[in-house]
């Protein structure tokens, strides 16, 4: 008994048509053979660096259905701007009196050269001006609002002198703690460029009351005798402004004192700067008030045992609410 050899059929070559053979002997339409194409690499990460766009392209190739049966790169992240604080300002800043308030700008948008600038130790007596400038001019601005609100000549004539003091005094007491254990920690930093890492945070503060005067103006301008809601409101408003001072004071510190031995001690040590530096400012506010007071009173001295800045402050806002 004879047996059939099977021989295998043979099998097309990839990317060429296979004739399936009919059962009635004929043959049937050509069929596409299965293509297959080699899977990329798992990952693949393509970082090139625009010179023209200043953008940073990091796409990550994953693979994605293909017509043809296999797989393709495709890209899962879009490009995006890259983020440097470290961007050279495009002029220099004039010697006359708007180039020097031109320091503005280098603190909102050019924060990193600034910071480069006292580091290096470069223009710091000029720097030290010009953030002292910054900080006063738009602080009695914002005095000067608050004081014509309460509809007193006393205000409108202490609050631009009284809130700018406010200010500078507060930082100048607390300077010498800040300089003192920051080189105790390891910083070789000197305290003139200490001094203008402080006047930052107060310029930075200046800046915001500014940008707040505006709705300030409107809140109480547009309640005349609320009290409560004018002292709530500026209280707020101060309250701001000096946590992001402080907050820009913390990043400076950081990004100049970050490469010196004892970094970590140091930064642990503005931490519980800051919250000194809050209580110095709300105990400075009590003993030069009032503020908001229609009074004509220009200062009040301090009573023994009288409440402190938090309880008025409480009282207020609970008077604000509807409490009794």
């Amino acid at each position: 008994m004879s047996r059939e050899m099977e021989t295998p059929s043979p099998q097309p070559a990839l990317g060429e048509f296979a004739l399936d053979p009919s059962p009635n002997g004929g043959m049937r339409e050509p069929v596409a053979a299965a293509v297959a194409v080699p899977a990329p690499s798992p990952a693949t990460t393509i970082s090139p660096r625009s010179h023209h766009s200043g953008y940073t392209a990091s796409a990550l190739l994953s693979p994605s259905v293909n017509p043809l049966g296999g797989t393709a790169p495709r890209a899962s992240h879009a490009i995006r701007p890259e983020e440097d604080e470290d961007v050279d300002p495009p002029t220099e800043r004039g010697r006359g009196f708007l180039g020097r308030l031109s320091i503005a700008e280098w603190l909102l948008k050019y924060r990193g050269y600034l910071l480069r600038q006292i580091e290096s130790g470069r223009e710091l007596e000029v720097i030290l001006i010009d953030l002292l400038i910054v900080a006063a001019l738009p602080t009695a601005f914002y005095g000067l609002v608050t004081g014509m609100a309460t509809g007193s000549w006393a205000r409108m004539l202490t609050n631009p002198f009284k809130l700018p003091v406010l200010l500078v005094l507060t930082t100048v007491l607390c300077l010498p703690t800040l300089y003192i254990f920051l080189s105790y920690l390891g910083s070789r930093r000197s305290f003139p460029q200490i001094t203008a890492l402080a006047f930052t945070g107060i310029a930075i503060v200046g800046i915001i009351l500014a940008a707040f005067a505006p709705i300030t103006w409107f809140l109480t301008f547009t309640a005349p005798g609320a009290y409560a809601l004018h002292v709530v409101v500026n209280v707020a408003v101060l309250a701001l402004a000096g946590c992001m001072g402080v907050r820009f004071l913390f990043h400076g510190v950081r990004r100049v004192l970050g490469n010196q031995p004892g970094a970590g001690k140091q930064m642990t040590f503005m931490t519980a700067w800051m919250a000194m530096y809050g209580l110095v400012g709300a105990q400075m506010g009590w003993m030069l008030r009032p503020f908001f007071s229609p009074t004509t009173e220009l200062f009040r001295a301090p009573e023994s045992g009288g409440e402190t800045v938090f309880a008025a402050i409480a009282s207020l806002v609970w008077q604000l609410v509807g409490g009794r």
